[in-house]
């Protein structure tokens, strides 16, 4: 009985493992029940705006940065829809000018010729900007979904953009 005082030894050094294990579990409770009243709000806000200026191939033409400009500027105080306060802002400037000049781009090549009339373009901008929109929704729900979370909630807001 010569290793009587070193299973004892050994006894407790696993008694200390053991206790400093079970702490951890006993933390991770405690943050357990912190956690199951939290959660996490994102939210994520297309821009029009900079969709159009993306459609446009980024054209520096003075007109359509001057009703860019203008249309920020009015639909912050109306919250109208931003595609049709710049048809209005872009006539105003110039009621000559034609959309289609400045949109008449390789992207858009197969749906806006240099005779589409500026509703015509407004429409098929219009129609680019829901695509871009539901495609970021689309993207961001199956990344979402990619890491499992809990219970996702995904909404997408029309609001007038």
């Amino acid at each position: 009985m010569q290793n009587k005082g070193f299973v004892k030894l050994l006894a407790a050094a696993l008694l200390l493992v053991c206790l400093f294990y079970l702490s951890f579990r006993f933390v991770t409770s405690l943050d357990d029940n912190k956690a199951e009243k939290g959660g996490m709000n994102v939210t994520l806000e297309v821009s029009v705006a900079d969709i159009v200026r993306s459609l446009s191939g980024y054209n520096n033409s003075p007109i359509f940065n001057e009703a860019l400009d203008a249309t920020r500027i009015r639909q912050e105080r109306l919250g109208d829809n931003f595609l049709k306060i710049f048809q209005e802002e872009f006539e105003k400037i110039d009621p000559n000018a034609r959309l289609s000049t400045i949109f008449s781009t390789l992207e858009l090549i197969d749906k806006i010729q240099l005779s589409t009339s500026n509703d015509e373009v407004i429409n098929v901008l219009q129609q680019e900007v829901n695509s871009a929109i539901d495609s970021s929704f689309n993207v961001l729900c199956s990344r979402i979904d990619q890491f499992g979370v809990v219970q996702p909630n995904i909404q997408r807001l029309d609001v007038e953009g």
